[in-house]
């Protein structure tokens, strides 16, 4: 509990500390932002107006000494970043401007005005002019991971220039070729003649949730551009006859039964300290003899999923996907006195007995929870396809 108290009282003391606090311990963004508030409610409240001009110093000087280190660079790749904090400094210096004039000691507190906007622009246009040679570039070299760094590159020039001439057919053209394109199919080599139906039940019913940003599962070969392919094997198929397990009990109920007179040693009726007759109630046992029966008929699958390379076909990793499943038909029978009964026993009365489904119903019974197998491993090991 203390624990709890204690961490309370930090977070409401930080956040009631003053903006000059923040520019003690350097956190100059903070004690920006905390005496931009004050002063929006107190344009004369002295302590702040000393933070802010400190704060804002420190800021711009960081800021400017960044910008120079990421020119000296002479890297194009670096002029986003430099676009984005030429985008915070006018940010701020917005913020700033909405607080002005302030006046310390009764002469107006001046801070530098600079138009960032012509930065911005050339900023801009180099970092976009970067994305569109290096995206071009990357989906030049023709393989899918290449093809999905140009689509982060033209993503990127699709956000300083949303019109860029063709900026969407070559956001389209990367996407297509930074797919993982995996041929799933399904292969009985079971006992049983599985119908095309049961064997399409198997497979995933939703493949947006598998394919992600950059996979693409599908049924059909694509011809020669297909990655990998998952292949769902059902290698045997085991039914076992239908069983009948019978389990006979008893169950017991004590119930009121009327009541008598309580006698002395000496056969009299006993009294009360009123004078009247004292009575006792009785009980009597009630009794009933349960036969439950229970008809259940159990099946195993064995299945593995392999997952190949291709086109070279070499094998990553093979996962079983092995279930049981089974029919189960619970009821029973009583002889005796029904008020004896459990709740549990008389819900089994209710129930009776169903014929054992056939070979191809214990198929159909299989193939949901089949289902749902496959499609969990499959969740689980779309890593190995990148």
């Amino acid at each position: 509990m203390k624990n709890y108290i204690s961490l309370g009282l930090i977070v409401l003391l930080l956040s009631s500390c003053s903006a000059t606090y923040y520019v003690k311990h350097a956190k100059y963004e903070k004690a920006f932002e905390k005496a931009i508030v004050k002063l929006h409610k107190n344009p004369e409240h002295e302590k702040s107006i000393l933070a802010l001009r400190s704060a804002y110093n420190h800021i711009l000087k960081k800021q400017y000494d960044r910008i120079a280190y990421l020119k000296a660079q002479k890297r194009d790749d670096l002029w986003s970043d430099i676009f984005h904090i030429y985008n915070h400094l006018k940010y701020l210096q917005e913020q700033l401007e909405s607080v002005l004039p302030l006046r310390l000691h009764g002469k107006e507190v001046s801070f530098p005005h600079t138009d960032y906007d012509k930065e911005m622009i050339s900023a801009k246009k180099i970092a976009a002019d970067f994305y569109v040679r290096h995206g071009k570039q990357m989906l030049a070299k023709g393989d899918r991971f290449s093809a999905r760094k140009a689509y982060e590159d033209f993503q990127q020039l699709k956000k300083f220039f949303p019109n860029f001439k063709n900026v969407d057919e070559l956001l389209q053209k990367a996407y297509q070729q930074g797919l993982t394109n995996v041929l799933i199919d399904i292969d009985n080599r079971s006992f049983y003649n599985l119908s095309p139906a049961f064997l399409e039940s198997l497979l995933p019913r939703d493949y947006e949730q598998l394919n992600g940003k950059w996979q693409s599962w599908h049924e059909i070969p694509q011809q020669d551009n297909d990655d990998y392919e998952v292949r769902i094997s059902i290698e045997k198929i085991v039914l076992s006859p239908g069983l009948v397990k019978e389990k006979e009990y008893t169950e017991t109920k004590e119930v009121d039964d009327g009541w008598e007179y309580e006698l002395d040693e000496n056969g009299n009726v006993k009294k009360d300290s009123l004078g009247n007759d004292i009575k006792v109630p009785k009980t009597k046992v009630l009794e009933a003899l349960v036969k439950e029966y229970t008809r259940r008929r159990e099946g195993h699958s064995k299945v593995e999923i392999t997952f190949y390379a291709l086109p070279s076909g070499q094998r990553l990793k093979k996962v079983p996907a092995n279930i049981v499943f089974f029919f189960e038909n619970q009821y029973a029978t009583l002889s005796g006195d029904l008020k004896a009964a459990s709740d549990r026993t008389r819900e089994l009365m209710q129930q009776s007995p169903l014929p054992f489904p056939s070979d191809q119903d214990m198929l159909d019974i299989s193939a949901e929870p089949l289902q749902k197998r496959i499609e969990d491993l499959l969740e689980d090991h779309r890593y190995l396809l990148k």
